[in-house]
């Protein structure tokens, strides 16, 4: 196994292993991982994020871009929580800072500096936050599995392998095909000119980027512009509950999918769908969730970039039932997305919670 910055999780600094990396070749064991070793990334945008090795993720060696430190006497889960917290993270930011990528060198990484108690104490307060971490990863499992289910029954909702009965017992009509351009308005937005402030101070009309479609539902944007900005660009307004999905962005975004609760509008990386017939909005919302990978699959350039457009958009084939059909499908997804969202809720709450006492116990 070779470990790599990408293979440490942001939330949980633990070695993921769902892209399994084994190198060519002999390896020289001065880059085996052992108990007490703390890896921490020396380049780019991850610079600082640090792991702890466990055995439980066996025998891994560590790539060029991470640096190794050998925790000798002290309790290493104690040093380890410690690059946890915002004083590290300050550090890192200033000791980063280069003319060009930002990094930290091993000699820059051993100038560190932090307060250590007796090893008694270490040892009581690594126990203590290795509890909360027991706890948060245990509600991260909940989350993922309530996700797992929701992505199971919405499978069985759209293949039709499940279908609803009428209110009196009847069956519903056959569903249709029908293309979105077929059902609806599709249009991208724009941004206005960042050099004119003008355009954004004091703004009041919300404006949302592509990255904010994680979000899922859109109650607020990060970002506002002001009427002088929305009319000197080419954006429109999106109307509450309409479908939104990503044409491009970093990552995953692209064929992300949102619906707005509110008035908004977007930037030229988000096409919204204004739906024009008898088309429940939150039912093509959880429709296209499941289109994600057939989305990214039709975008212009390889798999891993290119972007979609309003043409391939428009022209995206959707599985249509009744209308009343359509509503119980969206209440059923609806409900199951808001048992996800209390689980999401007590998760955050268990993060900041540890996030506060990393906060009172390193200062």
């Amino acid at each position: 196994k070779y470990i790599r910055i990408t293979d440490i999780d942001d939330e949980s600094h633990c070695y993921k292993n769902d892209e399994l990396v084994s190198p060519d070749g002999e390896l020289d064991n001065k880059y085996l991982v052992c108990e007490n070793d703390i890896l921490l990334a020396r380049t780019g945008a991850s610079v600082g994020k640090s792991y702890l090795y466990n055995k439980e993720d066996g025998k891994l060696y560590y790539a060029g871009f991470l640096i190794k430190a050998h925790v000798k006497s002290e309790n290493s889960k104690f040093i380890f929580f410690q690059t946890l917290t915002e004083r590290y993270d300050k550090w890192v930011k200033i000791t980063s800072m280069r003319s060009g990528q930002p990094g930290i060198n091993a000699n820059e990484y051993s100038d560190f500096t932090m307060n250590v108690p007796s090893l008694p104490e270490q040892q009581k307060i690594a126990d203590f936050l290795s509890t909360i971490d027991t706890i948060i990863e245990k509600q991260r499992a909940t989350v993922s599995a309530w996700e797992e289910r929701k992505k199971g029954v919405m499978q069985k909702l759209f293949s039709q392998e499940v279908r609803f009965k009428a209110d009196d017992g009847s069956d519903f009509p056959d569903w249709e095909e029908k293309k979105i351009n077929d059902i609806a308005t599709c249009f991208a937005g724009a941004t206005p000119s960042t050099k004119i402030p003008e355009y954004w101070e004091d703004g009041t009309i919300q404006w949302m980027s592509s990255g904010e479609v994680n979000n899922g539902q859109i109650f607020e944007t990060e970002k506002r512009i002001s009427k002088l900005g929305f009319d000197k660009c080419s954006t429109k307004m999106v109307k509450p509950n309409t479908v939104v999905i990503a044409l491009a962005g970093q990552g995953k975004t692209r064929g992300m999918v949102a619906i707005t609760r509110i008035s908004l509008c977007t930037n030229q990386s988000l096409c919204a769908i204004e739906t024009n017939t008898d088309i429940c909005d939150d039912y093509l919302y959880q429709y296209l969730q499941l289109q994600y990978n057939n989305l990214r699959l039709i975008s212009s350039g390889d798999g891993t970039r290119g972007g979609l457009n309003l043409k391939l958009i428009g022209n995206y084939s959707v599985s249509i039932p009744s209308l009343s059909e359509q509503q119980k499908i969206a209440d059923c997804l609806s409900a199951l997305d808001t048992v996800i969202e209390k689980q999401k809720e007590t998760l955050e709450k268990w993060q900041e919670l540890k996030k506060g006492l990393l906060q009172q116990m390193f200062v």
